[in-house]
């Protein structure tokens, strides 16, 4: 055999394993599961990220109750008055879906996927061509069905269901990818036309945005950092990765003014931008991060929710309750305080309560609780805690509403010195607890049991375009395919726990690989884009593996390796391999270049990446930990034989 390079080296020796050990695997299998679907396959796309309960949110009518500041008719009252002391209807014949309010106007959508607008328009953030004080229609769609809204503090962006992206406003600083003082029509922001966007958030002058792939976008001003991109440019015209966000799994974005965050579908969250109160939860009140940084304090307290004001930060967990951090100068943290707090503080007030929706404002915080109490803290100078009073509280206080006996309160909103709340008829629409905590987000891209039914009938049938397009999808991105398989312990994924559903995956893969169309996209896919697309350490990382413990290499190792969580796709992927080479012969090249590939991926990755690695692997049980060895093992071999070392050097 031709000499080992060390990068090959220490990967061979490490995974060879006896040839009984082989034989056992061989005589091993597992069952899939044996339940049926009830529908066969649809010709339209298989939705595997959207939940129930978001479709459920766009089909129901909801009376929208506004209060607060209302200087240019932003609540969309009929009227400018300039304050609204309590919670007043919002034109009652729209059935409103949801709202985005920015400083001083408001975004509205409908049951019908229309944009209603109202307020100021100084720079056509209402996407019309004059301010108004009751919501009015927003055109300039096409043919688009739009399924989100939001904004800034001047400009407003909407999602269509095809995942293009609309914004009108002002774009001084970038927001709407250009340099133009007004726009008051929307416009499609073509610079983003080849992602499909699933989430989109609002800060004061910048957005990031979520594809159905899992990458995370920003762009508009960077004056904090709160692009996420690690650089000190001023601001980005151009829609831009944050590569150190490559292969985390996502479930949703957020922003304040000035600051942003991703949340983990397993809780875990990583802030940017201004930091000077310390909203961005990292223990100091450092003047801004120009990085995702993770937020430590809430590693495995199971958040599941997180919203931002100006200067402040809330979340909730999956148990119902609330931690606050940042700014709280006028009690929009609810710790019976004015002091900044640099770290989540849970607020001990609500223990007790379920918390089922959070939001902020400018310096506000709104509640709902699963008893339908709508609760609120911080400023109240504008009316906006909905008190007939101007008195700020530093504590949650009960909003006053009221709503006829056949209705309850269902949704809350805030931005800027606005409040809003929505209740729905519970009698032809009982509401649940999981209705209530959902956010009512669309995820990227993730096998689903949905997807499962689909592939469950098919047996050798041709696949639908939108079903190849789905699968190719979901095992082209990291991301996406690291948040497919999580087992019920994936709330304490860390260094001894992977947070893996090992049945779950082999489960899913004995199903889609009998079927001849899946298992030929899904090697097609790992290789020519899932494992390209693996973070890794840039040219020189011998050197930075020799150099750990120097400052300057563990800046360049925080940039591609961002969390323990990336880590997880480094298990998933032989597990797929191990099927794949069942059908070895139907893709031998392909199949023996993905191994090749995947194993110099992992074999670059940092010390401390290779450790839990290391640790994960051993405890994965003899049978998976036989056949991720094996796979490796085989194809290294057959790949030295036949490759000259010039190749591999």
């Amino acid at each position: 055999m031709i000499p080992l390079t060390p990068i090959l080296k220490r990967l061979y020796l490490q995974f060879r394993i006896s040839d009984s050990a082989e034989d056992e695997i061989s005589q091993k299998s597992i069952t899939p599961s044996s339940k049926t679907p009830e529908n066969s396959a649809r010709e339209s796309r298989v939705d595997s990220t959207t939940p129930d309960t978001l479709n459920q949110r766009l089909t129901q009518e909801i009376s929208m109750y506004g209060w607060g500041k209302n200087d240019y008719g932003q609540l969309g009252l009929g009227s400018e008055n300039m304050l609204i002391s309590c919670p007043s209807p919002i034109d009652a014949n729209q059935s409103v879906i949801s709202i985005a309010s920015g400083l001083r106007h408001t975004v509205y959508l409908t049951s019908t996927r229309k944009v209603y607008s109202c307020g100021s328009n100084e720079f056509g953030q209402l996407g019309q061509q004059k301010s108004q004080c009751r919501p009015s229609l927003v055109t300039g769609f096409g043919a688009e069905e739009i399924f989100h809204v939001a904004a800034g503090d001047f400009f407003s962006i909407a999602i269509a269901e095809s995942g293009l992206l609309f914004g009108w406003g002002r774009s001084l600083n970038g927001e709407l990818m250009c340099k133009q003082d007004s726009l008051h029509e929307p416009k499609l922001l073509d610079k983003i036309m080849h992602w499909s966007v699933v989430q989109v958030a609002c800060g004061a002058q910048h957005c990031i945005a979520l594809t159905e792939e899992g990458t995370i976008l920003s762009w508009g001003s960077n004056t904090q950092g709160q692009l996420g991109l690690g650089s000190s440019e001023i601001e980005f015209l151009e829609p831009t990765i944050i590569a150190s966000l490559n292969a985390f799994p996502i479930s949703q974005i957020c922003a304040g003014a000035y600051h942003s965050g991703v949340l983990s579908p397993s809780g875990t969250l990583f802030t940017w931008g201004k930091n000077n109160w310390g909203q961005l939860g990292h223990g100091n009140s450092d003047s801004f991060q120009s990085s995702p940084r993770l937020v430590k304090t809430l590693r495995h307290q199971e958040v599941v929710f997180v919203a931002m004001g100006e200067e402040h930060s809330v979340c909730r967990t999956r148990n119902g309750g609330v931690f606050s951090w940042g700014h709280g100068g006028n009690g929009q943290l609810g710790h019976n305080s004015m002091a900044n707090v640099t770290q989540p503080k849970k607020i001990m007030e609500l223990m007790g309560t379920t918390v089922c929706q959070i939001c902020c404002g400018r310096r506000h915080t709104i509640s709902l609780t699963d008893k339908r109490k709508l609760l609120g803290f911080g400023l109240n100078s504008n009316n906006q805690l909905g008190t007939h009073n101007d008195t700020s509280a530093r504590l949650p206080i009960t909003i006053p509403i009221s709503l006829t006996d056949d209705r309850q309160l269902s949704c809350i909103a805030a931005g800027g010195d606005q409040s809003f709340s929505g209740s729905q008829n519970e009698s032809s629409c009982p509401l649940s607890p999981e209705y209530l905590m959902s956010a009512g987000f669309k995820q990227p891209r993730r096998y689903s049991s949905k997807l499962a039914a689909v592939y469950n009938t098919l047996e050798n049938r041709k696949l639908s375009d939108s079903a190849q397009r789905e699968l190719a999808a979901i095992f082209s991105s990291p991301a996406s395919l690291n948040a497919s398989f999580l087992g019920d312990n994936h709330w304490a994924t860390n260094s001894k726990n992977p947070g893996l559903s090992l049945s779950k995956c082999s489960s899913a893969l004995v199903q889609l690989f009998r079927h001849s169309q899946s298992r030929d996209i899904i090697i097609h896919s790992i290789k020519n884009k899932l494992i390209p697309a693996l973070p890794k350490v840039p040219p020189g990382n011998k050197k930075i593996k020799r150099l750990q413990s120097t400052r300057k290499s563990k800046k360049i190792i925080a940039k591609i390796f961002l969390d323990i969580e990336t880590l997880r796709i480094h298990l998933t992927i032989p597990i797929v391999l191990h099927f794949a080479k069942q059908y070895k012969e139907q893709f031998t090249q392909d199949f023996t270049g993905c191994v090749v590939a995947f194993a110099r991926k992992s074999n670059a990755l940092p010390e401390n990446g290779e450790k839990v690695l290391k640790f994960w692997l051993s405890s994965l049980g003899q049978l998976y930990f036989s056949r991720i060895l094996n796979v490796i093992k085989s194809d290294i071999e057959s790949y030295l034989h036949k490759t000259p070392a010039s190749d591999y050097r």
